[in-house]
């Protein structure tokens, strides 16, 4: 899914923040949007239900699933 411009939104999380900068220097900004950064579960979680991202880079060891992602959407 794409917004009104065309990019994927995008959710950034982990918990260092070298590691985010990281991930957003990587993604295309003709092609992605990161329309936020999460360092904790409860950041991806309250981020998710916030914004709706398309898609989420998520960090194996953050301590959350993607259940719960779904589950915090409105």
């Amino acid at each position: 899914m794409r917004n009104e411009v065309g990019r994927v939104r995008v959710i950034v999380a982990h918990r260092r923040p070298l590691q985010r900068s990281l991930i957003r220097f990587f993604l295309d900004p003709d092609r992605f949007q990161v329309v936020g950064e999460a360092a904790t579960p409860a950041e991806v979680l309250r981020l998710s239900g916030r914004f709706q991202p398309d898609a989420v880079v998520l960090e194996d060891r953050l301590g959350v699933t993607l259940t719960e992602i779904v589950k915090s959407a409105p």
